[in-house]
């Protein structure tokens, strides 16, 4: 099975921006990022009629170009889902925001797509150089580093447990995790190895209690230390500074949940197998639970 040319096109008004590359690259499939209303989604609709018109699959996804974290998580899902294609990401178009958010996903070291520019000089060039061209350019890759699965999962685990009534402690945390350990066909790195340093054999760990006193105080590090101190430092969660020990209650951070959203793809199988009923809506959406 031959690998599929996607493009990624943030929608702005510069039609030719938008089509020239995804025709002359000859793009099998195109993703349209569009408000779900208001300008950008009224330009969607004939982009998408034209692009069908030529013989081109697009479909148009509902994305809030104004925030950046928004557009990066799209990008990131959206590239994740074509693992085995060629996605390009088109930065030329859309708004400043959505732009930006488009190019730090390609910069994301777990994603692979590559950025292009489109001249707005010239809106019908439409070669890439790397092919032979002379127009539109691969946009240069800085590569970010983006939040571990340990990290992700973490903060998947502080959503579902954080209500009104009950923000969670470092140990629920843990014991969340060893007990998917059994239920994931892929562990989380820091669970598994707790597990793996108790006395016991590893099916008979399901939960924090079935390690010994010495092992529930290397658990504790083994969290800091795989997970909670990186979420700190990037401060998508806070500890609780009024609290003492390890009973610390950890919450999210806002800009802790926008990465949540952005990198949720990495931990979709986390999500399905989650007791997800007070989890947000925007964490469970369009995950069927295990």
């Amino acid at each position: 099975m031959f690998a599929k040319r996607v493009h990624i096109v943030p929608v702005g008004e510069a039609v030719e921006r938008m089509v020239s590359p995804v025709l002359e690259l000859s793009a099998d499939r195109v993703y349209l990022l569009a408000d779900a209303d208001g300008v950008t989604r009224a330009q969607a609709d004939p982009v998408a009629e034209r692009l069908a018109s030529e013989g081109v699959e697009a479909e148009i996804e509902p994305v809030d170009q104004g925030t950046v974290y928004a557009v990066l998580g799209l990008v990131t899902t959206l590239a994740d889902r074509h693992a085995d294609d060629v996605v390009r990401v088109n930065v030329s178009t859309g708004s400043r925001l959505a732009t930006i958010g488009a190019a730090l996903a390609c910069m994301d070291d777990d994603t692979e797509a590559e950025a292009y520019h489109v001249p707005a000089d010239d809106g019908t060039a439409v070669a890439d150089r790397a092919m032979g061209g002379d127009d539109v350019a691969v946009v240069p890759d800085y590569p970010i580093e983006s939040p571990s699965r340990d990290e992700v999962a973490t903060m998947t685990i502080i959503a579902t447990l954080d209500t009104e009534r009950y923000t969670p402690k470092k140990r629920d945390l843990i014991d969340e995790a060893i007990g998917l350990q059994h239920d994931l066909d892929r562990s989380i790195p820091f669970a598994e190895q707790i597990v793996r340093s108790a006395d016991v054999p590893a099916a008979k760990v399901t939960t924090f209690d079935d390690l010994g006193p010495g092992q529930q105080k290397g658990a504790y590090r083994t969290f800091r230390e795989h997970a909670l101190a990186e979420l700190e430092a990037r401060e998508y969660a806070v500890v609780d500074d009024e609290s003492v020990g390890r009973s610390d209650p950890i919450t999210l951070t806002p800009t802790g949940e926008a990465a949540l959203r952005a990198f949720r793809h990495k931990v979709l199988d986390v999500v399905a197998v989650l007791d997800t009923r007070s989890a947000p809506d925007w964490l469970t959406e369009g995950v069927e639970s295990a």
